[in-house]
C-alpha cells in the first residue's frame, strides 16, 4: 500500500516548558497519492469498478479527515482550543476563471474525420473540489466559468486542473491535467495563463487567477463591494465580497425532552445555500460547542445568517 504527499506539521502554540509546543498539528496540503492491495480477497478485486469504487471511499475519507482545509490536531497540554487550531483564519480568497480550451485530444474517434470529445473540467485544492459544464463535441470548449474558495496556505498549495471527455456509460477519458503554485498567483496578484496539459500529446487550458487579501478594516467593505459589482456585471457571475468567521461557543438551559430526558443539542447555521452543523452533544442542556465556521458573503448589508439548535 501507499501513501505519498506533502504533509504539513506545525507545532504551535509554544511554551516555555517541556514540550515547548502546546499542540501538534498535521494536514496534507493536497489530496495525496493513494494505492493499495486488499491480501486474502481472492479475485474479488477484479470485479469490474471495485477497485475504483474502493479507491474512491477511501480518498473521501483522508478528504474530510486531514487534507486543507481539514486539519488534524494532537493537543500535548491542557487549556489548547483544539476548534481555532483546526479552522485559523485562511490567507486568501482565490477567484478561479475557468475561460477555455484548446486543440484537446479527441477522446471519440470517428470513422471520417479527426473525432471529437465533450470536455468538462474538474478543479481541486485540497479537499474542496469544483466542476465545469460539459461541452458536447468539440475540442476547442469555451466553458466561461467561474468558482471561488478560500485559501488556508498560500505556500505550498497547488490548484490542480483535471480535464476530462464525457463517456455514457463508461468511464470518462483524461484528456490532460495541470497544476498551478498557489505561492505564484500570490505574488502576482492576478494570473491569466494557457497552460499546456501534461499526460497528453496535445491540448492547452486558459486559466484566470485572482488573488485577494483579507482586510479586517471595516472601511474596505464598500471597495469590496463596488469591486463584487462590477465582477459581476463583466462576467455575469455574483462573487463574494467578505468573509464572516463564525464561532458557535456554548448554550445555556436549553429545554427538556418529553419525559424530562436531556436532549443531545447541536447547531445547524444557515448562509444562502450554505448548511453547516456542529457536533452533537450528547445529553446535556448546557453544551459547550467551540465549533468554528466560514462562510463567503455576497453582500454583507443585506445577507443573513440563521442558526438552528
Amino acid at each position: 500500500s501507499k501513501l505519498r504527499g506533502t504533509l504539513r506539521v506545525v507545532l504551535k502554540p509554544l511554551i516555555s516548558k517541556v514540550p515547548f509546543a502546546g499542540a501538534v498539528t498535521v494536514c496534507f496540503l493536497d489530496s495525496p497519492y493513494l494505492n493499495f492491495s486488499l491480501t486474502d480477497m481472492g479475485n474479488v478485486l477484479g470485479l469490474p469498478g471495485l477497485q475504483q469504487t474502493l479507491t474512491t471511499v477511501i480518498r473521501n475519507v483522508v478528504n474530510q479527515l486531514i487534507v486543507l482545509p481539514n486539519r488534524l490536531p494532537v493537543t500535548l497540554v491542557d487549556n489548547i482550543d483544539v476548534q481555532r487550531l483546526k479552522y485559523p483564519m485562511p490567507q486568501g480568497i482565490l477567484r478561479i476563471h475557468v475561460m477555455g480550451a484548446r486543440r484537446l485530444k479527441a477522446g471519440d474517434k470517428n470513422i471520417v474525420g479527426e473525432g471529437s470529445s465533450d470536455p468538462y473540467c474538474v478543479i481541486r485544492m485540497g479537499a474542496r473540489t469544483f466542476k465545469t459544464a460539459v461541452i458536447q463535441k468539440t475540442l476547442d470548449p469555451e466553458w466561461n466559468e467561474h468558482f471561488e474558495t478560500v485559501v488556508d496556505v498560500q505556500c505550498g498549495q497547488f490548484l490542480e486542473v483535471e480535464v476530462y471527455d464525457k463517456d455514457q456509460g463508461n468511464k470518462d477519458d483524461a484528456l490532460g491535467t495541470t497544476a498551478i503554485s498557489l505561492e505564484s498567483v500570490y505574488e502576482l496578484g492576478e494570473l491569466d495563463t494557457w497552460t499546456k496539459l501534461e499526460g497528453v500529446k496535445t491540448g492547452s487550458i486558459h486559466l484566470k487567477l485572482n488573488w485577494f487579501v483579507m482586510s479586517n478594516r471595516l472601511e474596505d467593505v464598500d471597495t469590496a463591494m463596488k469591486q463584487a459589482v462590477q465582477y459581476r456585471s463583466l462576467s455575469g457571475t455574483a462573487m463574494s465580497a467578505a468573509f464572516l468567521y463564525v464561532v458557535v461557543k456554548q448554550a445555556k438551559n436549553l429545554k427538556r425532552l418529553k419525559q424530562m430526558r436531556e436532549p443531545s443539542p447541536f447547531c445547524t447555521l444557515l448562509f444562502g445555500r450554505d448548511a453547516q452543523m456542529t457536533e452533537v452533544k450528547e445529553h446535556t442542556q448546557s453544551p459547550t460547542w467551540e465549533s468554528v465556521h466560514h462562510f463567503l458573503v455576497g453582500d454583507p448589508y443585506v445577507d443573513t445568517l440563521q442558526i438552528v439548535a
